[in-house]
Formats: structure tokens, sequence, C-alpha cells
């Protein structure tokens, strides 16, 4: 009888290690699935971008996405934007993509509001009886 049960607990082991096997074999699958769906996705930004963007207008992008990705990133965002939309009368100018970037400024300085000190006037005014 402890033969079996031995035998039993073996079979059930090897069973659970296939299983968590079969889970992390799905799992890296998925990873690399969603991996290659982010490299599609980001390479069928750039093909668009490529197409309505003019060379200056994209080197400058490049350069700003080298020092201020986040900012780069919404500019492309818009500019994405208004081309499926149907928004863009042709190819964006290095001119049109400063506009942009003034817009991108104007917004993230409208939406950041600066610091803001405040002074617990009680004890401003306990610091004088020293």
């Amino acid at each position: 009888m402890g033969d079996e049960v031995d035998t039993i607990r073996k079979q059930r082991l090897a069973q659970m290690q296939q299983m968590q096997h079969q889970q992390q074999r799905a799992d890296h699958q998925q990873q690399q699935q969603q991996q290659q769906q982010r490299e599609e996705a980001e390479e069928r930004r750039r093909v668009i971008l490529r197409a309505v963007l003019e060379p200056d207008a994209a080197e400058r992008l490049n350069r700003i996405a080298l020092v201020k990705p986040d900012k780069a990133r919404q500019v492309e965002n818009t500019i994405l934007s208004m081309a499926q939309s149907g928004r863009l009368a042709g190819k964006v100018s290095e001119d049109a993509l400063i506009g942009l970037l003034e817009k991108v400024q104007e917004t993230t300085q409208k939406n950041t509001s600066g610091v803001k000190w405040k002074r617990d006037r009680d004890f401003a005014e306990d610091d004088d009886d020293f």
C-alpha cells in the first residue's frame, strides 16, 4: 500500500510539473505575440509618419524625441490623429511641426500647475517670540 501511495504521489507531481511547464510555455508564447503586436503597431506609426512628414519635419521630430521623448510622442499622436481623420491637407512641413510643438507646449503648461507654497501663518508669527 505504501508503494501505491508513493507511485500516485510521483504521478501527481509529474502531472503538476507538466501542467506548470505547459502554462509557462503558453505565457511565453503570449508575451512573444504581444511584443510582436507592439512592434508591428510601432512600425505602422513610423510608416504613417514618414508618409505625412516632410524630411525636415521628420528630422526635427527625431531630434526632439532624443531630448524629450514624451513631447515627441504627443506630437506624433496629434499628427497621426490628424492624418487618420483627414485633417491634413498635405505633408506636414517643419513650420507646421513647430506650430504643433507650440500648441503641445501650451497645453502641457496649462495642465501642469506650478509649485505652490503654503506657509503656516501661526508658525511664522511664533518665530518672533524666540
